[in-house]
């Protein structure tokens, strides 16, 4: 009876363990191309996550939800009637993790007139100020050497910054400082 009770424990643990899994989900990767009128966006993720789009780089709203357990590669078209008429649209992917915490990718801006991108890199800075004031955000390489500097004025609460400085691929940390404090530290991803 002891050996069942040990191997029933053991079991109970290991399942416990992935039941309670709360690792973030990695923050996706967007790129997209124009092909006959059709938006294809590309991009992997591997938690839930929402397509969202915007023509004037704000006040994004969802095009596609997707309640993904496994993640993978993935292609969405986005051929709307919205699209007709528009010269540029803003595209990047919320991912919501198993924990609901929500981060997004690259914001990827699409010439819709020209049927090519337009820019292709931007990076998207997420971080919660205690009070309105001046945010600056400080963009660093992996050497610790600032290769962006983005002044902003924050607003209580939730913010959102783009920072589209040309940013060559790769891996950067950004400093957010709220009145002089530092309030957020984050990697970001440049794709």
């Amino acid at each position: 009876m002891k050996n069942f009770t040990t191997i029933f424990i053991a079991l109970f643990t290991i399942a416990s363990s992935f039941a309670n899994n709360t690792t973030p989900a990695a923050k996706a990767s967007l790129s997209a191309s124009v092909n006959n009128n059709t938006v294809v966006l590309n991009f992997a993720a591997n938690s839930n996550f929402q397509i969202e789009r915007s023509f004037y780089s704000n006040e994004f709203a969802a095009i596609a939800t997707v309640n993904n357990a496994f993640g993978g590669n993935f292609s969405i078209n986005d051929n709307a009637a919205a699209l007709a008429g528009r010269k540029v649209a803003y595209y990047r992917v919320k991912t919501i993790n198993a924990d609901g915490t929500v981060s997004y990718s690259n914001t990827t801006v699409v010439n819709l007139n020209n049927n090519e991108i337009a820019a292709a890199v931007t990076a998207t800075v997420n971080f919660n100020a205690a009070n309105n004031g001046n945010a600056v955000i400080t963009v660093k390489n992996a050497a610790g050497k600032t290769i962006a500097v983005k002044n902003t004025i924050a607003s209580k609460g939730a913010n959102t910054v783009e920072i589209n400085n040309s940013l060559a691929k790769g891996f950067y940390t950004a400093t957010v400082s709220v009145n002089g404090v530092t309030v957020a530290t984050e990697k970001v991803i440049a794709e």
